[in-house]
């Protein structure tokens, strides 16, 4: 939604997820210290292009089919699968996307192809909180100022410049359909807003008390606010 300028983790996931600036395996002791692995989606992106001998745009699903190859939280890597093979399976994909996921698909086992599925559509419906502003203002500005309310929607139900689709259901990307093999089957199988809440007393703790984290879900304790990074070099604040 335009918020969030950097992410840092150790999940190499979130750049394939559509994260613009991700900060991986800072180093914070030793003669490496201050470093890192700095990814910039659009350098990504062209990297990627590249591998893939593609001029197209890599969507979320491109990325995701891409993460799946490779094997990732939801699907584990297939034997023969390396980078140098995965890369060739992904010049070929862009022939014809979707024939090429729904042939590997066809090949795999039945539990095999579930998980793949599972995999993809997590990729792009997996739950998340969803700043919306008060007054029609920007996300940014009314994250910013205060004036705004969270909810739990599904990842596809905003994009990068703030906007929200309209007339998405969640509960289509979130509970468990009765055919197993549905290509639209299962993104969670439980309403997350209830899963977020167990184990606390108040059932009606709102959104806004996780999103800024005042509390850590799992513990309930409180959390301060931490520092802005600094450069080790010079001192200067980074992403001011």
């Amino acid at each position: 939604q335009g918020i969030i300028d950097v992410v840092l983790t150790n999940d190499s996931d979130l750049p394939f997820q559509g994260v613009s600036r991700t900060i991986l395996m800072p180093k914070f002791q030793g003669k490496s210290a201050g470093k890192c692995i700095y990814v910039i989606s659009q350098g990504l992106q062209a990297y990627l292009r590249s591998q893939f001998k593609t001029s197209a745009d890599l969507s979320i699903r491109d990325l995701a089919f891409f993460s799946c190859l490779l094997g990732n939280d939801y699907f584990e890597r297939l034997s023969g699968n390396g980078p140098k093979t995965v890369n060739k399976k992904m010049i070929s994909y862009f022939d014809d996307p979707e024939k090429y996921v729904k042939d590997f698909q066809a090949a795999l086992d039945s539990k095999l192809r579930r998980d793949h599925r599972i995999s993809m559509e997590c990729w792009e419906h997996s739950p998340c909180f969803v700043v919306v502003p008060f007054e029609g203002a920007a996300a940014r500005e009314a994250f910013i100022t205060g004036r705004y309310k969270i909810e739990m929607r599904s990842m596809s139900d905003c994009d990068a410049s703030g906007g929200l689709a309209k007339g998405t259901d969640d509960t289509e990307f979130w509970i468990q359909a009765q055919d197993e093999d549905s290509y639209h089957n299962l993104r969670l199988g439980y309403l997350p807003g209830n899963q977020l809440r167990v184990g606390h007393d108040d059932i009606s703790i709102p959104f806004e008390d996780f999103f800024t984290l005042r509390i850590w879900p799992r513990t309930g304790r409180s959390l301060a606010p931490i520092e802005h990074p600094v450069d080790p070099k010079n001192g200067n604040v980074l992403f001011p």
